[in-house]
């Protein structure tokens, strides 16, 4: 039986507040958001979700991240900010891929390294159309006058998904910087590939594919997982908190083929009913009450779900965790 090559996830989640900032307009601070017939649709943009990943991945399990400095380039005289393609020393360089580029100069050819991230996270995007409220606010120096300004803020139950591949710790030979050049900081990693402790040298060749030791692989892997599946991040910005994220559902499949799992995941509103019966002592009697209760709310659309499960083939797995 062929095993899994595909982690497939959808994750739930409450947010609260202006937790990705988008434009500010005047003295408002806006928040970012999808406009439609519908109504608004506030959203966090994928770009912060993986830098909160990369906060966790350093601040809890100690792995070391690109600090992306800045570069020159000799050809157009400017300084940017880049990926660094050292994907030994930092671990968000494998997971989330990088592009490295050389610009051509009069006697030496251009260059680009690149790499396809193996885990791709979409951005979370509400379900609903969500009024969007201000909270107003103010900066008050010690000398100065009071500065007022406006943030946009919005609470929804929105959600994102995310592909993870099989090749974490997998490079072909064409991902890796080869060409030494001060100016842009490009590191030849072959020369360290080669005497590297996190590298399997039995299974690597070097002028085809290098492949890190199993467990460092591992490591990884359980690390993004943790992270991920159990909110262990902060979104990057929030107007008076730290904002995890109010976990709901994470469903998760393991699949041997792309399926189209976002498509089935929904939230639907649901009021229950249901009786409870009391009984009393009056007068020497027991009389029974019947109570009814409402239990209402958001909740994960099983049957809407099952679909999906029904396209699973023999080996494939699915999993919510509520």
């Amino acid at each position: 039986m062929m095993k899994p090559k595909f982690i497939q996830f959808a994750v739930v989640i409450e947010i609260e507040g202006n937790v990705n900032a988008d434009e500010s307009v005047g003295t408002r601070t806006t928040i970012k958001k999808f406009v439609t017939r519908e109504g608004i649709y506030p959203y966090v943009s994928s770009r912060a979700i993986k830098k909160g990943i990369r906060l966790a991945l350093e601040r809890d399990y100690g792995f070391k991240i690109d600090p992306f400095e800045t570069i020159s380039d000799t050809q157009l005289g400017k300084k940017q900010k880049g990926d660094s393609g050292n994907f030994l020393d930092y671990v968000d360089q494998d997971l989330f891929g990088y592009m490295v580029t050389k610009k051509k100069g009069e006697e030496q050819e251009g260059g680009a390294w690149k790499r396809k991230a193996p885990i791709e996270l979409s951005y979370l995007v509400s379900f609903y159309p969500i009024p969007i409220t201000v909270e107003f606010a103010g900066r008050f120096p010690r000398k100065d006058n009071p500065s007022p300004f406006e943030i946009e803020q919005a609470k929804f139950l929105g959600r994102f998904y995310g592909i993870i591949y099989n090749y974490i710790g997998v490079f072909h030979r064409e991902e890796i910087v080869d060409k030494e050049d001060e100016n842009r900081n490009l590191k030849n990693l072959l020369e360290e590939v080669k005497k590297s402790s996190l590298v399997d040298q039995n299974r690597s060749e070097y002028d085809k594919i290098i492949i890190l030791k199993e467990d460092e692989r591992k490591k990884r892997l359980n690390a993004i997982l943790e992270i991920i599946f159990g909110g262990k991040f902060t979104l990057p910005r929030a107007t008076n908190h730290l904002n995890q994220g109010n976990y709901k559902y994470v469903i998760v499949a393991l699949t041997r083929s792309i399926k189209p799992l976002p498509t089935f995941v929904n939230i639907k509103y649901q009021k229950e009913r249901e009786y409870e019966i009391i009984k009393e002592e009056k007068d020497g009697k027991v009389i029974e009450k019947v109570i009814e209760k409402f239990n209402e709310g958001y909740k994960l659309d099983i049957e809407k779900l099952k679909e999906f499960a029904n396209m699973l083939e023999e080996g494939e797995e699915l999993y919510v965790i509520d």
